[in-house]
């Protein structure tokens, strides 16, 4: 082995070990520590049960009296007991739920930090032909700022494996099954995350077109018998799903765009100029929705060979972050730009190679823990002892994150447009 592979090879490792040992001890730390996973368990365990798990009294009445430890916070069980996740998810949530609160937890941290680990690897191994200590570097700082993923159980790092895991075998053309059975899972169990990722299978045609195809099959037949049983029991669990979804992100939900200090998405930014969601939410479909659009027209219009790949998921992946509602711990998404850097800093000049620098980095850490929590202790600190600063944090929190996504997706974008384009021969149907 290079020492230079070697030595991108022990940065992301580092990352890993840190992940692995702070995201569990900051869980068990924190008043709301792993309250994401209970929001997926207690949900899940009422619809076997026969409860309605969009209603929060059914789920408060799954949990019971004896609350676990880790949700002693009262917010943290509000968050557990108001479901605002896809039905599809109840396909594999309720496996889960079928085991002990305690032990599924500790499987259920496992499985995450074995698939983020498992995503990180190979997203070195893609862009460490290039440059493997930028790379290795990188993928280490992104796992580093993301312990919250793990410390809350977010639903996030087994998702964000799959994902990369999916798209690793679709540009290899290999296991072909295995990537659309990955595909779907993480398409099922947050299609936020990964619909834009679908979405670019679908229009780059070919055998990943194929995929996509066959990984939306798989989603509509697993997810039918829960979705069968849910409307059972929960005839009108949509307009519960989209009840509780209103009262999350209203005026004192823990998604609150005002008071939040985890969200990423574009509406917190826009939410500065106009109080009305109507407004900021429809110039963030606008924008975002313009720039998908120049991206699926250069798509459509080309057959993609790399490096076009990745800079178009570089380009992709921040909008998936921006036009709706995400927090910190959907962050680790950005994992897909780094080979994208990775490029752009072995093959083009200096002042690329700083622009690319520029676009990237800032987006990573704005939206990752290391920078939140930093800002958040400051802000609380300087809290009305001096307005302006106060004020200055307040702006900080909200805009910095969504600002540094939508610079990073436009710079990308503009490479992309700027790349050379040949025929992809062995992709072509």
């Amino acid at each position: 082995m290079l020492r230079s592979h070697r030595d991108g090879l022990t940065f992301l490792m580092l990352g890993v070990v840190v992940l692995a040992v702070f995201g569990p001890l900051l869980g068990h730390m924190a008043g709301w520590g792993f309250a994401d996973f209970a929001g997926y368990y207690y949900p899940a365990k009422c619809l076997l049960e026969g409860g309605d798990p969009y209603r929060p009294s059914d789920v408060h009445a799954t949990m019971g009296r004896t609350v676990p430890g880790d949700l002693a916070d009262n917010k943290a069980a509000i968050m557990a007991a108001l479901c605002i996740h896809p039905p599809s998810e109840f396909s594999i949530t309720a496996a889960i739920s079928l085991l002990p609160y305690r032990l599924a937890r500790a499987s259920w941290i496992v499985a995450s930090i074995a698939s983020v680990t498992v995503g990180a690897f190979l997203i070195w191994k893609w862009g460490a032909n290039d440059s493997p200590v930028l790379c290795g570097a990188c993928v280490g700082l992104m796992l580093v700022n993301s312990m919250t993923l793990i410390a809350g159980g977010n639903i996030a790092g087994i998702v964000i494996g799959l994902s990369i895991v999916a798209t690793w075998c679709i540009f290899k053309r290999r296991n072909s099954a295995f990537a659309a059975l990955a595909l779907a899972l993480s398409f099922m169990l947050k299609p936020q995350d990964v619909g834009f990722l679908w979405l670019y299978f679908l229009w780059k045609g070919g055998t990943s077109r194929k995929r996509a195809l066959e990984a939306l099959a798989l989603m509509f037949l697993l997810s039918a018998p829960c979705l069968l049983w849910l409307s059972w029991h929960s005839p009108h669990w949509l307009m519960e799903l989209s009840g509780n979804v209103k009262s999350s992100t209203g005026p004192g939900g823990f998604n609150d765009l005002h008071t939040s200090h985890s969200i990423v998405n574009l509406q917190a930014a826009l939410s500065l100029f106009s109080n009305n969601p109507r407004i900021y939410n429809a110039a963030s479909y606008a924008l975002c929705g313009a720039l998908l659009l120049a991206a699926a027209y250069k798509v459509v219009r080309s057959n993609l060979c790399r490096p076009a790949d990745e800079l178009v998921l570089a380009a992709i992946v921040p909008l998936s972050l921006l036009i709706t509602y995400h927090r910190t711990t959907d962050a680790p998404l950005l994992l897909y730009s780094v080979p994208a850097l990775t490029i752009l800093w072995a093959r083009c000049s200096r002042k690329t190679r700083r622009a690319a620098l520029l676009a990237t980095l800032p987006a990573m850490l704005f939206t990752g823990d290391l920078f939140r929590i930093s800002l958040f202790v400051l802000a609380n600190h300087f809290r009305s002892k001096e307005y302006l600063l106060d004020q200055l944090f307040r702006l900080m929190q909200v805009a910095l994150a969504p600002s540094a996504l939508l610079a990073m997706s436009v710079f990308y974008l503009v490479m992309y447009w700027r790349t050379p384009l040949e025929l992809d021969r062995e992709d072509t149907p």
